[in-house]
């Protein structure tokens, strides 16, 4: 995490009790006191620390288009970046505010309004229609703040509620994210996909209103430490982000979020992207990661080969899924070095379509699905070949 956000913190409550003395204190209203006044109130009443850039944008999503709401700290460094997926109300108040907040601490943060027609909504039979429509816009979103100049595309992350709680959960299922912040979603009694998700870490905000109480989220949290994952249950008074007053656990909620961002998604760079420190030169050229890892007679066609039928026993699994393992990470290392020819911006885009894909077969591994594992095997060299067409 960057000194930057713990200075902030730290220098918060070392402010307190001075501040606390003094009713005329900027941060703290005459009638209270910075003792009493709630965690975030007195942190978003201080002096912003940057100043933060908004901007309204628009996507292209196929034959659709999504609006969002873009926040981002006014520097010129590559930051990490969180989408906002709010429930049905899209852009209202609850997710510009979230995406200012993420933004001070010194994320991009990306609020979308990706279901204008409350097709989510909507009956089944609609629904069933319309879903591949909000998936594409959903991943063109993800794919859009990934590609901007001012994003670190190997640190993104995303946080969402109600509905969107559950496209959250989806784009982590498909290797699109470093960690997810989730709320409203059935995890105490629909708990299959959330156990499917083994390397996305996640902070799941359990309710009442989502089927949860706080024996049932105990329960779940030791189910998920039993499995090794790497989820995190925390049980709340509401559901968050509902459009009412303040629960008194909401200053608490918004510090593990921090935290859990901070933690799985700012500071992944170092221990999971791949990227070079600056004193390191690189060894493998991206021909030679395109020939060993990437090749037909390489990694990527062995695993095509030996996945050809189900794998028989335990010790053949596990082959399979430590070289779909590599395969993914072999995106980092092209996202590291960047393009031989051609732009930067579609260079990530390109690797990080391999790399969604390459980690939508190990998902698929992992589960002993097979008949995902075929699919999975049949897109991935679709997406090599459509970066080989743009930059080799």
């Amino acid at each position: 995490m960057r000194p930057g956000y713990l200075l902030t913190i730290a220098g918060l409550f070392a402010a307190l009790p001075a501040a606390a003395g003094d009713p005329q204190s900027e941060s703290c209203p005459a009638k209270d006191s910075c003792l009493t006044l709630p965690f975030l109130k007195v942190f978003f009443n201080r002096p912003a620390v940057q100043t933060l850039v908004e901007v309204s944008v628009l996507i292209h999503a196929g034959s659709s288009e999504v609006r969002g709401n873009l926040a981002r700290p006014a520097t010129d460094q590559r930051l990490p970046a969180v989408l906002i997926l709010p429930g049905e109300n899209g852009l209202a108040a609850p997710s510009l505010k979230a995406a200012r907040e993420v933004a001070g601490i010194g994320f991009v943060a990306l609020a979308i309004d990706y279901d204008p027609e409350h097709l989510a909504g909507a009956s089944s039979l609609l629904q069933a229609v319309t879903g591949g429509q909000l998936r594409e816009r959903v991943d063109a979103a993800v794919d859009w703040l990934a590609g901007q100049p001012f994003v670190d595309p190997g640190r993104v992350g995303a946080l969402g509620w109600a509905e969107g709680g559950s496209w959250v959960l989806q784009l982590a299922e498909q290797g699109k994210l470093r960690a997810g912040v989730v709320s409203g979603v059935n995890a105490c009694t629909q708990t299959d996909q959330l156990l499917q998700i083994r390397a996305t870490p996640l902070l799941v905000l359990a309710s009442r209103r989502s089927g949860c109480t706080p024996e049932k989220a105990r329960a779940l949290q030791r189910r998920i430490s039993a499995a090794g994952l790497p989820h995190t249950i925390r049980f709340t008074d509401r559901a968050f982000a509902e459009p009412r007053g303040p629960a008194p656990s909401d200053d608490q909620i918004w510090v593990d979020i921090y935290e859990f961002l901070g933690k799985h998604v700012e500071d992944a760079a170092a221990a999971n992207t791949g990227r070079l420190l600056p004193s390191e030169t690189p060894i493998a050229s991206v021909v030679d990661i395109m020939l060993a890892i990437n090749s037909d007679q390489g990694l990527r066609g062995r695993l095509s080969r030996s996945l050809s039928s189900p794998p028989s026993g335990e010790p053949a699994w596990a082959q399979a899924r430590s070289e779909a393992a590599v395969l993914a990470e072999a995106g980092n290392q092209l996202l590291a070095l960047g393009p031989p020819k051609g732009p930067l911006a579609g260079w990530r885009e390109r690797v990080l379509e391999f790399r969604g894909a390459a980690e939508t077969l190990l998902r698929a591994i992992e589960r002993r699905d097979f008949p995902a594992i075929q699919d999975a095997l049949r897109v991935l060299p679709k997406s090599c070949a459509s970066c080989h067409a743009d930059f080799r």
